[in-house]
């Protein structure tokens, strides 16, 4: 049975959504889930119409996190910021997991 009350506490969880990297950090804050669908409009035979364009997504923001020094994770952001320029950014997908005061995860 699902929890019906909200979390009195959470926290946001981000990982690499591969299974190679068995990395989590934690954060206090998130911002930036959304997406907003573009549209361009004709009139037809005295009707507008609408039909779907392209997808703006926002960036994603993580405040007050907490992670090991040894983080593959902030090992792959240090490599990305400090990086030079002629070498291509390798791409990660990841995974952030909404958690309850105890730490298990309630939605991602």
């Amino acid at each position: 049975m699902m929890n019906e009350f909200l979390p009195v506490s959470f926290n946001f969880q981000l990982s690499f959504s591969d299974d190679t990297a068995n990395d989590n950090i934690v954060f206090k804050e998130l911002a930036g889930i959304s997406m907003q669908m573009e549209t361009n409009e004709f009139s037809e035979n005295s009707f507008k119409h609408r039909v779907p364009n392209s997808v703006k997504y926002s960036n994603l923001v993580l405040k007050r996190g907490m992670a090991s020094k040894d983080s593959e994770i902030v090992a792959w952001c240090l490599k990305t910021f400090n990086g030079d320029l002629e070498v291509s950014i390798k791409t990660r997908n990841i995974t952030v997991g909404l958690l309850d005061e105890a730490g298990s995860t309630l939605k991602s």
